[in-house]
């Protein structure tokens, strides 16, 4: 879909998608949250902990928090989670 008026980004321009070469395939969630533990443990490591105090009904710890999220699928982030949280 083209907006009118937005001419800067035409499928010519991208050859593989003009010609329906490209495949987009969506990563894994658990590999995707993975890197983003990697690359920014401490980050993430802090949004888990405001997430789980942000839950109030009911409220959440931490580790509970990170048991939904590994039910969920989220397995191997969780762990390296635990390793930087210390939990």
């Amino acid at each position: 879909m083209q907006c009118p008026g937005d001419r800067h980004l035409e499928r010519e321009g991208f050859p593989g998608i003009a010609s329906g070469t490209v495949q987009h395939r969506s990563p894994n969630p658990d590999v995707f949250v993975l890197h983003l533990v990697e690359l920014a443990p401490g980050r993430v490591a802090t949004v888990v902990q405001q997430r789980a105090s942000a839950l109030r009904a009911p409220t959440v710890t931490v580790d509970e928090l990170l048991e939904r999220l590994a039910a969920d699928g989220l397995r191997l982030s969780v762990a390296a989670l635990r390793a930087d949280l210390g939990a």
